[in-house]
């Protein structure tokens, strides 16, 4: 649809190679909000299953760039100002500079409620308080005389840190003949606040082109449902955040409602620097090796977070090692044998009640002493509230399914369901059925 503050840019595709609008496909990725839980949810029978699977939004975007180039060759592009301009929405101040093809435009204003109100930040969407300071601020790093952003406030796990709409929203690959021209009628298009903001941002490159150095130095890689381009967004505040190994937030991407939210995945106190993480550990490797590699290629960075600094840095490969095979092999397992030892156990009357959450317990002081989760936490959290609700252990289970549901909120943008665990345990499907087993065999 076009609109009357819509730009339509026809395309010449006789394109030189440097006119090639082609964002590092390593850039940081931001999860998908999930719209509801996976498989946590009453049933008709009143019974509760415990949540086995990633929630949804938990999938990394994958980059198939012959897809993309296919998805963005149509015949013309369309430069517009979103959401569009409502007096009764005061939510509606923060707009974004988007450059979609038709199509793309479509899919988006035909997703349900868009654009969905923006709501007011809250500390946790758990506890539900709402503070009156500012979350977090922009200042210069003092040990690395670099700008980074900072927590205003202590942050608790799952709490919304921040929550804006980006400054621009575009393809990750345009073929045009005149890729200065396009970008500059894009950000021309800015009002002068949203332009200034834009151009403080950091460049990494120093080129000619600053308008396309400073969308590669901190463009982070978005999906719209249902479209199959690979957008990328440029945020105001969240573009600067900085890399760690032992990242404390998540972004968390919501087409709906055209936001980017950054969320505590663990606790942050007053003044703490706040950092995502700019890979995916499953396909750089868990160690310092691995890492500092990554980054050197595809960033040029020495890493010097607290993981990197690490003098036992081989002890800490190895923990790192053991969460990470344990989270993705234990997680396909799970799916392709119905995790056959969990199973066996509960059906055993004579195995010990330790012999399961044991393990559990143990990667969880592995994944606190790293501040790394792996791959696939909720394996470990399904694992250990299973064990518990089958002993009938009320306590723990409700301190494990809590835990869960903040870890799940800050990696997701929704708790996955494992409050209903926390408030109903006697309604999980095996709860106490070890002590009604036994009872049965007396």
């Amino acid at each position: 649809m076009i609109r009357p503050n819509d730009m339509v840019w026809k395309r010449d595709f006789k394109t030189r190679k440097d006119e090639i609008i082609s964002l590092p496909s390593h850039i940081p990725v931001a999860r998908n909000q999930g719209v509801s839980p996976t498989t946590s949810m009453l049933l008709d029978s009143d019974i509760l299953e415990i949540p086995n699977g990633k929630p949804a939004g938990f999938d990394r975007p994958g980059f198939d760039q012959d897809t993309d180039i296919k998805a963005a060759k149509t015949a013309e592009l369309i430069l517009t100002t979103l959401p569009p301009p409502r007096p009764d929405r005061h939510d509606v101040r923060q707009f974004t500079e988007a450059i979609l093809p038709r199509d793309a435009k479509d899919i988006l204003f035909n997703l349900p409620g868009f654009p969905v109100f923006l709501e007011p930040l809250v500390k946790s969407d758990i506890d539900d308080h709402k503070p009156d300071e500012t979350p977090c601020n922009i200042d210069t790093t003092p040990s690395q005389d670099s700008t980074g952003v900072h927590a205003s406030r202590e942050v608790m796990t799952g709490d919304v840190i921040l929550c804006e709409r980006p400054l621009v929203l575009c393809p990750g690959y345009i073929a045009t003949a005149d890729r200065h021209s396009l970008l500059q009628a894009h950000v021309d298009r800015m009002m002068q606040e949203e332009r200034n903001a834009f151009f403080s941002l950091n460049n990494r490159y120093n080129s000619k082109d600053k308008i396309y150095d400073i969308y590669r130095s901190n463009a982070i890689a978005v999906q719209i449902p249902g479209c199959a381009t690979r957008f990328v967004v440029v945020c105001r505040v969240i573009s600067y955040v900085s890399h760690s190994c032992r990242p404390n937030a998540e972004l968390i991407w919501d087409a709906a409602s055209l936001s980017m939210s950054l969320r505590a995945i663990w606790p942050i106190q007053l003044g703490e620097e706040i950092f995502i993480s700019y890979f995916n550990e499953t396909e750089t490797g868990p160690t310092l090796e691995m890492r500092q590699k990554w980054l050197t290629e595809n960033y040029d960075i020495s890493c010097q977070c607290s993981a990197c600094q690490n003098p036992d840095w081989a002890k800490s490969d190895r923990q790192r090692v053991i969460i990470q095979r344990a989270s993705t092999a234990d997680y396909m397992n799970f799916y392709l044998s119905g995790d056959a030892a969990l199973g066996d156990w509960l059906k055993d009357v004579k195995a010990a009640d330790n012999t399961i959450y044991k393990r559990a317990h143990k990667m969880f002081e592995f994944i606190d002493l790293e501040r790394f989760y792996g791959a696939a936490p909720w394996y470990h959290f399904h694992q250990i509230c299973t064990v518990y609700a089958a002993l009938g252990d009320l306590k723990n289970v409700r301190y494990w399914a809590l835990s869960a549901a903040f870890v799940t909120l800050g990696h997701c943008g929704h708790d996955g369901g494992w409050l209903a665990i926390h408030n109903n345990p006697e309604k999980i499907d095996v709860w106490d059925c070890k002590k009604k087993l036994k009872d049965t065999m007396q």
